[in-house]
């Protein structure tokens, strides 16, 4: 049975696959399992799109594309060893995804979303501490919804850096926020 037609039928049979918050919840459904694989809700269905799931990419400004534009080098997104979850800008205008912990430069923008003006910063910080600068100094991260703003942030971008594109990945499929993450070794991974 797939993932999803587990999910179907136990949301028609008892409300959801299962959401594990603790160890005694793991240590549960252990039993209940007897040793057979499987499905739990926690889910990661959406490595690409960006309007199929609730764990989608967002713009730091918490919104989704308006237009769906994403300019992604070739292979990437690749969430590589299942720990890259932020957005930067190539010096060729192309984007990859890196661990959110990583120090790079950003771009940030000011103004309205419809006349946007963007700043290269040249300090490094990692994404969620560049997202803060942003929001003190201008308006956010980088947000940019088409090729030409793409261009306009790609020509003061020399190195790699930061934009405003991020996601949530790994969701459990009832819509709760637990946290609870028990990984076998090198998961997850990217296949």
């Amino acid at each position: 049975m797939t993932w999803q037609d587990a999910q179907e039928y136990c949301r028609q049979t008892y409300g959801d696959l299962a959401t594990v918050d603790n160890k005694d919840d793991l240590n549960q459904l252990v039993d209940l399992a007897g040793g057979v694989d499987t499905w739990i809700g926690l889910h990661d269905l959406n490595r690409e799109s960006m309007d199929l799931y609730p764990n989608s990419w967002r713009w730091s400004t918490q919104t989704r594309s308006q237009t769906g534009y994403m300019n992604f080098a070739s292979g990437q997104p690749d969430y590589n060893g299942g720990r890259q979850e932020c957005v930067r800008m190539m010096p060729d205008g192309t984007w990859n995804d890196r661990p959110c912990s990583q120090q790079h430069k950003f771009v940030c923008f000011s103004g309205p979303s419809s006349a946007k003006t963007y700043h290269h910063v040249t300090q490094t910080l990692s994404w969620e501490s560049a997202k803060s600068y942003c929001r003190t100094h201008y308006t956010d991260l980088a947000k940019i919804e088409n090729q030409a703003e793409n261009q306009q942030v790609s020509s003061l971008v020399t190195t790699s850096s930061w934009i405003g594109l991020s996601r949530v990945p790994w969701t459990w499929s009832d819509g709760s926020n637990g946290s609870f993450r028990d990984w076998t070794a090198g998961e997850p991974n990217h296949v």
